[in-house]
């Protein structure tokens, strides 16, 4: 009789072992996804801030852009006045 207790004592401490480790696994298993879908998630929204964040720069320098080039032409318009009265009033003194 002995025997047969020890023996389904054992068994029974071998199942639960078994139990056991499966349990801790599974819950290692689901924290590492649950950390990896974190991750990614974090992630995601970087890389939605950072194109925003390039999309606005992008507009500011092309409103930049535009500006520059209205201020070459208005820096080319008034250079050429000033040529054309430069020419005016010291190449055509006999006029």
């Amino acid at each position: 009789m002995e025997l047969t207790i020890a023996l389904a004592i054992t068994i029974l401490n071998c199942v639960l072992g078994v139990v056991t480790f499966a349990n801790n696994r599974k819950k290692d298993v689901v924290g590492e996804v649950k950390e990896e879908n974190k991750e990614k998630v974090v992630d995601v929204a970087d890389k939605k801030l950072i194109e925003y964040r390039l999309e606005q720069v992008e507009k500011k320098l092309d409103k930049i852009l535009e500006k520059l080039d209205t201020y070459d032409k208005e820096i080319e318009e008034r250079i050429n006045k000033a040529f054309e009265e430069h020419i005016k009033v010291y190449h055509n003194k006999g006029e």
